[in-house]
């Protein structure tokens, strides 16, 4: 467990607490993720390190999470806040779990993408690319990739 939530907010790493029907919720209507299945949602939870914010009430109302190596790398991915539990900096908080886990210690590199929160990281250290030419994706033809 984590003990730095704000107003009663606990964060929590252990898995086992992840609501995958309210994170598939979310997901699904992201614009990062539209209609993602929750099996697919499911695995990437059960693949990550993750970390989810859960209200005085106990519902879970945040998720963030990263797929790493646990050596040199990790993607921050995933990481929302219901709309009404915002404005309280637990995108920020859960980020930052992230970053101080024991078990990140020796990451070298944290990548992210984001449309819209360029300013809840940036506030963490994170920053553009120095040298965006050198990052590339793949990504495989339609047809050749299971839906979401």
């Amino acid at each position: 467990m984590v003990d730095s939530a704000p107003d009663g907010y606990r964060l929590s790493f252990d898995r086992s607490e992840v609501d995958i029907d309210a994170v598939h919720a979310f997901l699904t209507a992201s614009y990062w993720s539209p209609g993602i299945s929750r099996e697919r949602v499911a695995r990437a939870v059960a693949g990550s390190l993750c970390v989810s914010a859960f209200a005085p009430s106990g519902a879970q109302v945040g998720f963030a999470r990263a797929v790493t190596d646990y050596a040199s790398f990790a993607y921050l991915a995933d990481v929302y806040v219901v709309p009404e539990h915002g404005g309280r900096g637990l995108a920020r908080k859960m980020t930052q779990a992230l970053l101080d886990h024991p078990e990140m210690q020796t990451i070298r590199r944290w990548m992210l993408a984001t449309r819209d929160a360029h300013g809840v990281y940036e506030a963490l250290g994170f920053h553009a690319l120095e040298d965006p030419t050198k990052a590339m994706e793949y990504r495989p033809p339609r047809g050749q990739f299971p839906p979401a």
